[in-house]
């Protein structure tokens, strides 16, 4: 109970928990600490090199918490025995790039959780798999008109987007099938969607994350791990969860976003590339029109030979 260790727990969202764990692994290589996880997420989730753990009064009592802290705070804390991970992004900038992606690779989807996703995406036979992920939640409503990644600090992009993308993704692909991942789309929104295009059945089994921005009806982990494994994700900007599940977990996804300002009757497309790296990068994708590739024209989506990611489920095994 002594020892020196790193504890996260059910702080905030899954994607921004991953992104956090950087840090955690930067403070175990620097200073020795052990990474704790106290997650719901764990009966489906194994990270490699953590350890399991219960959250508990002498973490509380001894520990120190962590919010962002700067490059020099990081290097001064690592004295502290015991640290509370309750950012995203601080620390020292050039060994969270290094540590990314070996970390990232150290997150596995539990047996029966593959098997799931097995099941479902043989469903979609030989159709391309696009996934798409519509935020709700905490995302706030604008004029539904109208799109204006700076509106809000996160700003909901209204459905007839989704649809157009959606459509357009069909014309260039023809043969496709959707995943549909979402945060409290309404009921009439979601059967909009299954009528108007060829989906994927829903993975629904209860509520997940209640109260809160990351409310569910889909336990998030198979959410996310059904992302990575397809080829092409519509994505929410500024969420992390689109993020992790085209850019970060997984092979490369074609991430698709819409364009920082559009009207309802002039929708557009764009697309970035940002494969691996850590979540500011996305954030700024959209937010300052940075490594964002517009797409005048459909044809000038890349083309994708796989149709879907599953073989990528293998190097998750335990």
């Amino acid at each position: 109970m002594w020892f020196k260790r790193i504890v996260s727990s059910n702080y905030t969202g899954l994607c921004n928990r991953l992104e956090g764990l950087v840090l955690c692994f930067a403070y175990q290589e620097q200073f020795g600490h052990t990474v704790c996880v106290d997650w719901p997420e764990l009966d489906l989730l194994h990270i490699k090199g953590a350890k399991r753990w219960h959250y508990n009064p002498i973490d509380k009592w001894m520990g120190v918490k962590l919010r962002d802290p700067s490059p020099a705070a990081f290097h001064q804390l690592g004295k502290q025995r015991v640290l509370i991970q309750r950012g995203t992004v601080g620390g020292d900038a050039e060994i969270l790039d290094r540590l990314f992606m070996p970390t990232m690779g150290r997150i596995g989807l539990a047996a029966a959780g593959r098997a799931q996703l097995r099941a479902l995406f043989e469903q979609a036979k030989e159709a391309l798999v696009v996934g798409v992920h519509i935020r709700r939640g905490d995302f706030q409503a604008g004029d539904p008109s109208r799109y204006d990644i700076h509106a809000a600090r996160h700003p909901q992009v209204p459905l007839w987007w989704y649809q157009y993308a959606m459509d357009q993704v069909q014309k260039r692909y023809g043969h496709v099938v959707f995943y549909l991942s979402h945060n409290n789309l309404s009921a009439t929104e979601e059967h909009q969607l299954r009528t108007q295009f060829n989906l994927l059945p829903s993975l629904a089994s209860g509520r997940f994350n209640p109260g809160g921005g990351h409310l569910s009806a889909t336990n998030p982990v198979l959410d996310l791990f059904a992302l990575a494994c397809s080829p092409v994700v519509i994505t929410t900007p500024m969420s992390t969860f689109s993020h992790y599940g085209a850019n970060v977990l997984g092979p490369a996804s074609v991430a698709l976003l819409p364009l920082p300002v559009m009207e309802q009757h002039n929708p557009g497309l764009s697309m970035s590339q940002l494969y691996g790296q850590r979540s500011p990068a996305w954030f700024s994708c959209l937010h300052e029109n940075k490594a964002l590739q517009p797409v005048p024209r459909i044809e000038a989506l890349p083309e994708r030979t796989e149709k879907n990611f599953l073989s990528w489920l293998d190097n998750t095994a335990p």
